[in-house]
């Protein structure tokens, strides 16, 4: 929630503190989660080294490996580079996932092949770019996540003005638009509901607080009843 309200410096304090708590009780998986989720912050703050430095421990720190966990890591490490416009790093990154192609859900392997699409046709391989965007497109009806459909869009109409084919790049470019507008909405529900939830948790703080200031008041009242 505060990661979505944009109180980012609160959100890491929180991070932290899960980190830290799963590593006392040992337990490798929630561990794990907490130290991507951190990464995952840094990332949505633009923060792209910070996030690819978790991320990457995250890596070193699966082991024995977790073949589903290793999965999102790659993924998150995939898109870091790509955002850092390390271009054969992220295309590296994403031929390592793919071996653990048997345990990525179909919402991770379209996001991985859009990429790689984006990737191929952002370095001049678009044939290359076609053929991946293609494999996104075949698994856009089994998903019904937004955010991934938007990316796959995004992903072909990129790879089609890679091959100079300008009426389907639009026609796909058209459909990413429509998809990100209503993400967008989306979001905003959601920064909006973080920022409720971040007023909520303040106020009860102070409540708890005045409260606590009122029993000590009454306490001392009482005392000096007492001694009168």
């Amino acid at each position: 929630a505060l990661d979505w309200a944009g109180n980012f410096t609160e959100a890491r304090r929180n991070h932290a503190r899960a980190v830290e708590a799963a590593r006392k009780l040992g337990h490798k998986f929630l561990y794990l989660n907490a130290l991507n989720s951190t990464g995952s912050s840094y990332h949505r703050s633009g923060e792209y080294s910070k996030a690819l430095a978790c991320f990457k421990r995250c890596i070193r720190e699966n082991q024995p490996i977790d073949s589903v966990q290793q999965s999102w890591f790659l993924t998150n490490i995939a898109a870091t580079y790509r955002d850092l416009r390390r271009y054969d790093s992220a295309t590296a990154t994403y031929a390592v996932l793919l071996r653990y192609g048997r345990y990525l859900a179909p919402i991770d392997s379209a996001y991985a092949f859009a990429d790689l699409a984006m990737l191929s046709a952002r370095t001049g391989k678009a044939p290359l770019a076609l053929r991946y965007s293609q494999q996104a497109l075949t698994i856009v009806p089994r998903l019904t996540g937004g955010l991934t459909i938007a990316h796959v869009y995004e992903a072909t109409s990129e790879a089609h003005q890679a091959a100079r084919n300008w009426p389907v790049a639009l026609r796909y470019y058209q459909n990413f638009i429509s998809m990100r507008d209503s993400i967008l909405h989306q979001e905003e529900r959601q920064r909006l509901e973080g920022m409720r939830m971040v007023y909520e948790n303040e106020k009860q703080k102070t409540d708890l607080a005045l409260a606590q200031q009122r029993e000590v008041a009454q306490r001392r009242s009482n005392r000096l009843l007492w001694l009168g």
